[in-house]
């Protein structure tokens, strides 16, 4: 499960860069 939890945060993570670049 913690590799999904890694997985995870490194969405939230581009979804945030996504949400800075535009």
């Amino acid at each position: 499960m913690q590799h999904f939890y890694d997985i995870f945060k490194a969405c939230r993570v581009l979804s945030n860069l996504n949400v800075l670049v535009f």
